[in-house]
Parts: C-alpha cells; sequence; structure tokens
C-alpha cells in the first residue's frame, strides 16, 4: 500500500521577510506608463518608482522628479500628470542622471512641430543643431549662455528667491512661491 502525505513546504506566495520559504516574492517592475512623447490624460499615472538604496538621504531619492505639470505621490514616489498634454523627459545639464518628467499642455504645438521636422528632414533642410539632439545639446547650451556654469554655482540672493509678501498682500502675486535653494538645470 502507497501512503500519501502532503509536503510541508512554505508557500511560494509568501512576501520576502518569511523565514524559511520555497520562492522568492515576484519583483514588481516599475515601468513607465506612458510611452515618452504621447499625449497623457490629467491625473494619469506615468511613472512607478521605488526609492533608490544609497548612503546618504539625497541619493535615495527616485530617479524621476516631477517637472512642469506633474506632481509626485510623496508616500511612493508615482508621478501622476496635471493636465492633459504630451509628456517628456527632461535631463539635467549639470548631473545627467538628475531627470524631470514634463507634460506639454500644446498638444498641437508638439504635433504640427513633429510634422513640420519630418518634413523638412525628407527634403534634407533639417537642421541637426537643436536642443533635442543630445550631441549638440553640450555646445547650444555654451553658445547661447557662456557662463551658465558660474551662475548655476553661484547661490541665490534672498532677495531673488523669495517674493516680497508686501505684494502679495496688495493681490499683485497671486502666490507666494519661492525658488529652491539648489538649482539642478
Amino acid at each position: 500500500m502507497f501512503c500519501f502525505t502532503r509536503a510541508c513546504l512554505a508557500s511560494k506566495v509568501t512576501g520576502g521577510n518569511s523565514r524559511n520559504q520555497a520562492g522568492r516574492f515576484r519583483k514588481k517592475f516599475k515601468v513607465f506608463h506612458v510611452i515618452p512623447g504621447t499625449p497623457v490624460a490629467p491625473v494619469e499615472k506615468l511613472k512607478e518608482q521605488r526609492r533608490r538604496f544609497g548612503q546618504d538621504r539625497y541619493s535615495r531619492q527616485p530617479e524621476y522628479r516631477p517637472g512642469r505639470n506633474v506632481r509626485m505621490d510623496p508616500n511612493t514616489y508615482t508621478l501622476y500628470a496635471t493636465t492633459k498634454g504630451v509628456m517628456t523627459i527632461r535631463t539635467s545639464r549639470i548631473h545627467p542622471s538628475y531627470k524631470w518628467l514634463d507634460v506639454e499642455p500644446d498638444i498641437q504645438k508638439v504635433a504640427r512641430s513633429r510634422a513640420m521636422r519630418q518634413a523638412l528632414e525628407e527634403r534634407g533642410q533639417a537642421s541637426m543643431l537643436v536642443a533635442s539632439n543630445p550631441n549638440y545639446k553640450v555646445e547650444l547650451d555654451n553658445f547661447e549662455e557662456p557662463r551658465w556654469r558660474e551662475r548655476v554655482m553661484q547661490p541665490i540672493k534672498a532677495t531673488e528667491r523669495f517674493q516680497d509678501p508686501n505684494l502679495f498682500i496688495r493681490g499683485q502675486l497671486q502666490v507666494l512661491d519661492p525658488k529652491r535653494r539648489y538649482s539642478y538645470e
């Protein structure tokens, strides 16, 4: 006679911190929910992120920061669009690993400029000397503003960083929004 007994193994469904688990937890990839350069709806989830493992709190920040018309959930670091538009990725010229997600609200402007550029490329008249070309971006930055590194290294004066609260009280300013202490262009 054969005797069948149930194997007493740990479940594969358990989380990562169970003691004698048979299988690891499934790694959930934090992916883009929207392809960069395509239109998005308002309140649409753009990118799920997890905090990175670094030595200090600044290197533990997520990979993408919220840019124009994008907000970040402070707990999960998920980026959401606040308006309808086209999502793009902007890279810092100081530190290339510092990136923002932007949403350009004028969809027609983006579509027309792409169509125009494609038509010019077919005729061989499109210039490669544009900011969207990463090989030319550094040269263009130095051409437009030769001393931009010196400007960025200088801390912003308090009078430039903070608006005058008296103008806010008079109603000339809509909102008091101080600039960031450090600039990551």
